[in-house]
């Protein structure tokens, strides 16, 4: 992959991972980017991929517990803890961690792709002041 078009092409996937609010726009990002990431070498992705995807997966597994999003049908109704309130887990609260969750994977996904497959020398050669 080409340097600067790389990096400008994986900042801009970023970006549109940041601003997006459809599940489905997010997922589509999310594929893409695992599979440019599956074109570095093996023992160099696994690191980045395990990292991103369980990270992302903790985000969308533990946010709903300390979201206080309200609204929606409530799918389990916790103890309630003194300092944290009432631990209930609504379809609103799984939205919004299904969101945040995959932005959070997408942004790692296009880190790694920027890290495993971009020639950071002619990066920064392409700087004229560097």
């Amino acid at each position: 992959m080409n340097a600067v078009p790389g990096a400008i092409l994986l900042a801009g996937i970023a970006s549109a991972a940041l601003l997006a609010e459809r599940l489905a726009s997010l997922g589509v990002l999310c594929a893409l980017l695992f599979v440019a990431c599956l074109r570095a070498p093996r023992g160099r992705r696994r690191l980045y991929l395990v990292a991103g995807i369980s990270t992302g997966a903790s985000v969308f597994f533990l946010s709903p517990f300390f979201s206080v999003a309200g609204g929606g049908a409530v799918f389990w109704s916790g103890p309630v803890v003194p300092v944290l309130g009432a631990l209930d887990v609504t379809a609103d609260e799984v939205h919004v961690a299904a969101l945040n969750g995959l932005r959070f994977v997408a942004l790692a996904l296009a880190f790694s792709a920027y890290a495993l497959l971009l020639d950071h020398d002619r990066l920064v050669a392409a700087a004229g002041f560097a």
